[in-house]
C-alpha cells in the first residue's frame, strides 16, 4: 500500500510540474522560455559569499536572500553593498548566460589563457539583461531590461568573474540614475553560483520539494 501511496504523489508532482512549463514567454533574446517551473512558493538556494569592492580592495560579503521563485521561473539574489541594497533577477535565458560565461572562465583558468585587460563590453564573455533594483533604506528604484556583462578581472594578481551592472537612467525619473555595481566571485563562487542557476538544478530542488511536500501528509 505504501508502495501504490509513494507511486500516487510522484505522479502528482510530475503533474504540477508539467502543468506549469506548458507555458512560454519570450526573453530579449528572442528565445522562449517556460513562464513558470511550479505552481509553488519561493524556495531558498542556500548561502552565497562574493566580493565588493571599496577603495580598491575586495571585501568578502554574502547574499542576504537567493531564492528560486517557480511560478515566475526567476532567481532572485539581494545583497548590500557600498550605501546600496540591491536586487537582481535573472530570467532564464540570463541565468544561461551567467552559467555559460562560468564554464568558460573556468577553461581559460585551467588552460592558463585568462588575460588581465581592462573589462569591457567587447571582451565580455556575455551580455544578458536583468531586472534590478536599489536603494539605501530598501530596493524601491525599480529598473526593467537592464544589461549586464560578464567579465575577468584581475585585482592584486588574482582572476576573478564580474558581474558587471552598469549605470542606467530611469526612465521615470529624468534625475535617477542606478550606481555601477560590480559582483565579484572567485572560481569556488562563481562554480557554485552557476551550479544553482542551471535550470536543471532548479527543476530538480523543485522536483524533491514538490515530492516531500505533498509526502509529508501522508
Amino acid at each position: 500500500m505504501k508502495g501504490y501511496k509513494l507511486v500516487f504523489v510522484m505522479l502528482v508532482a510530475a503533474c504540477v510540474l508539467a502543468s506549469c512549463v506548458s507555458g512560454k514567454a519570450a526573453e530579449d533574446d528572442g528565445k522562449e522560455y517556460p513562464a513558470s517551473i511550479a505552481d509553488l512558493d519561493a524556495m531558498s538556494l542556500g548561502s552565497l559569499s562574493f566580493y565588493g569592492k571599496s577603495f580598491g580592495k575586495l571585501k568578502q560579503k554574502s547574499l542576504s536572500k537567493f531564492f528560486v521563485a517557480p511560478r515566475r521561473n526567476t532567481v532572485e539574489l539581494h545583497f548590500h553593498d557600498g550605501i546600496n541594497f540591491h536586487q537582481v533577477i535573472l530570467k532564464q535565458g540570463a541565468r544561461e548566460k551567467v552559467v555559460d560565461a562560468t564554464k568558460q572562465f573556468v577553461q581559460e583558468w585551467e588552460d592558463h589563457t585568462l588575460q588581465d585587460v581592462k573589462a569591457n563590453a567587447k571582451n565580455a564573455y556575455c551580455k544578458g539583461t536583468m531586472d534590478y533594483s536599489f536603494g539605501v533604506v530598501s530596493t524601491s528604484h525599480w529598473f526593467y531590461n537592464i544589461p549586464f556583462y560578464m567579465n575577468c578581472i584581475f585585482v592584486e594578481g588574482q582572476p576573478y568573474l564580474v558581474m558587471r551592472i552598469p549605470s542606467q537612467r530611469s526612465k521615470e525619473e529624468d534625475s535617477l540614475y542606478s550606481p555601477y555595481t560590480e559582483v565579484y566571485l572567485s572560481r569556488s563562487q562563481a562554480e557554485s553560483l552557476a551550479e544553482r542557476l542551471s535550470q536543471e538544478y532548479l527543476e530538480q530542488l523543485v522536483q524533491d520539494n514538490t515530492f516531500v511536500e505533498q509526502y509529508s501528509y501522508e
